[in-house]
């Protein structure tokens, strides 16, 4: 007596391309016989999660008043939660509809001009510069001449001055185009 099944045949292709998938394969028996089909599981990765999910919803005010904030979304799934593939909660950027002041801010003091004299005590002058101008209703910057961005300090020339005592008096007369000097005496 021989055998009453034949041989099998080649597996077909798993019933799907990720996640839990089999295939199945098939040999002829004679009527009667059970053990015509053979179903083995497929080794598959994980599928890519779907998120089934609504939109995104805002929860409650961008977090400036001015400028660039952030904002928090939620999101409500269909029977299940988020996950670290599908996130229940998200913050994005926002913008709050208008700028934020911006105050003046100097520089500190810098540069000095020239002593006013060049013997004995004078005076210079050192200024601030603007480094960052008022807007958007933020403090303004002070005039140049103002004491917040100007002020005068003392210096000292270097060489004391001298008094030039008992010069003798100068002439100049004018001769037909000719200048001659003559000291007084």
């Amino acid at each position: 007596a021989g055998s009453s099944y034949g041989d099998w045949k080649a597996w077909g292709a798993c019933s799907a391309a990720c996640g839990a998938s089999q295939r199945t394969r098939q040999r002829t028996g004679q009527a009667g016989c059970d053990d015509t089909e053979q179903v083995q599981a497929c080794s598959k990765p994980a599928c890519p999660r779907k998120c089934e999910s609504f939109l995104w919803q805002n929860v409650g005010q961008c977090s400036a008043t001015c400028g660039l904030g952030a904002q928090l979304q939620q999101r409500n799934f269909q029977g299940t939660q988020g996950t670290s593939d599908c996130p229940a909660e998200r913050s994005i950027g926002c913008a709050a509809g208008k700028e934020c002041p911006v105050d003046c801010v100097l520089g500190t003091w810098a540069g000095s001009s020239p002593c006013s004299v060049t013997c004995g005590s004078g005076l210079r002058v050192q200024a601030r510069t603007v480094l960052q101008y008022g807007a958007h209703g933020g403090l303004e910057c002070p005039a140049t001449s103002s004491p917040e961005r100007s002020r005068t300090e003392a210096c000292e020339a270097g060489a004391p001055c001298t008094e030039i005592e008992d010069l003798p008096d100068f002439n100049i007369e004018l001769h037909g185009g000719a200048q001659t000097m003559s000291v007084a005496e």
